[in-house]
């Protein structure tokens, strides 16, 4: 008798051999063995399980795990049962579910056993293509997930193009026109939003810094770093999103991406997570400027700019849509007119931000 037939037929009194999957399972089954061994913390009386030796010389799948058993779960904390070697004592907590092709059977089997059954290099392979499998299933969830939102963030991409490039030309002009009051600026808001000055007490002979005052903390501070470049950002985001645009309907979008290979998924994965991405770095900013020029936050920063340890002689005005700096040291004036900066696009809501999913 060869081994596998061998092992299909030893089976001892209790256990149970089920050839019910003549291939491996579907999601179905494999979701209904997590919600099993979730409520019961015993896979070995899945309906559907199989506790007899599964055979070695066979084409081995694992189809869900590393699983791990909550003990307190189980009859006086015991340990799981394995199939391989002790059907009917106590042996691991860690496991995987698999699939036999020769006895078309699925096991829960602990994973030190699995690979002495089925040999390091075979049951290796076999946690790589699971590993494999799950990355290629969660890519396709996130898209089925996601991309129905990208028609909205097209639109919000798309009604803030004239005030990006605004926003640069206010920042470039704010920079040539006022270095020194954006010199000092910059300076003093590294890893920070507070615009502050030292709190020195006075002795017989010196002064000495015992502290700091917070004077103004700044909105729009992301305004001020970086090179002005939003309008460029939010134009290759822009391409992006339209490449990837399958439309609004979840059932549209399943079915197109239904069509799609496993490499055209994940390139559409990576665009919609560069997509993601930018829309992150993008949103403060494109907000920032319309905050760092609004009457509230010069005011603070003309505070800030002519306190006596800061002594810049600076105006900074907004009457309606026109802004007025001059700094008494460089002798710049500038004058920013604004036109579309103030009308925001709000985000659209994506439901998976508050999830913290990539």
């Amino acid at each position: 008798m060869s081994r596998v037939a061998a092992d299909l037929h030893d089976l001892r009194a209790g256990l149970v051999y089920r050839p019910d999957f003549p291939s491996a399972p579907t999601g179905l089954v494999i979701s209904a063995f997590k919600e099993w061994i979730k409520e019961t913390g015993r896979p070995e009386d899945f309906p559907q399980i199989s506790t007899s030796r599964p055979p070695k010389d066979t084409e081995l799948s694992l189809i869900y795990g590393p699983f791990r058993i909550n003990r307190s779960l189980r009859i006086d904390g015991t340990l799981v049962p394995c199939p391989i070697c002790r059907p009917f004592s106590p042996k691991y907590l860690e496991g995987y579910l698999v699939w036999c092709r020769a006895s078309k059977a699925i096991y829960a089997i602990g994973i030190e056993c699995g690979q002495d059954h089925f040999g390091k290099g075979a049951f290796a392979q076999a946690e790589a293509d699971l590993l494999r499998k799950n990355r290629d299933r969660r890519i396709e969830n996130e898209l089925i997930e996601r991309l129905p939102f990208v028609p909205a963030l097209a639109e919000w991409a798309n009604a803030w193009t004239a005030a990006a490039s605004e926003s640069d030309r206010l920042a470039r002009d704010f920079r040539r026109r006022c270095p020194t009051l954006f010199t000092h600026l910059k300076n003093a808001l590294r890893g920070t939003e507070d615009l502050t000055v030292q709190i020195e007490t006075a002795g017989l002979l010196t002064s000495r810094a015992v502290g700091t005052e917070v004077v103004h903390r700044v909105r729009g501070a992301e305004w001020l770093a970086g090179t002005p470049d939003l309008s460029k950002r939010l134009g290759m985001l822009q391409r992006q999103l339209d490449s990837i645009n399958l439309g609004r309907d979840p059932d549209d979008v399943y079915l197109r991406l239904a069509d799609f290979g496993q490499k055209d998924l994940n390139a559409a994965h990576r665009w919609l997570l560069s997509c993601l991405k930018a829309v992150e770095y993008l949103h403060p900013r494109l907000l920032a400027g319309a905050a760092f020029l609004s009457t509230e936050n010069l005011a603070g920063v003309e505070r800030w700019a002519n306190h006596p340890q800061i002594n810049l002689r600076v105006r900074a005005q907004r009457a309606g849509r026109t802004v007025t700096i001059s700094t008494g040291l460089s002798g710049y004036d500038w004058l920013g007119k604004i036109h579309v900066l103030d009308s925001s696009a709000p985000l659209p809501v994506l439901p998976w931000s508050s999830g913290g999913s990539d």
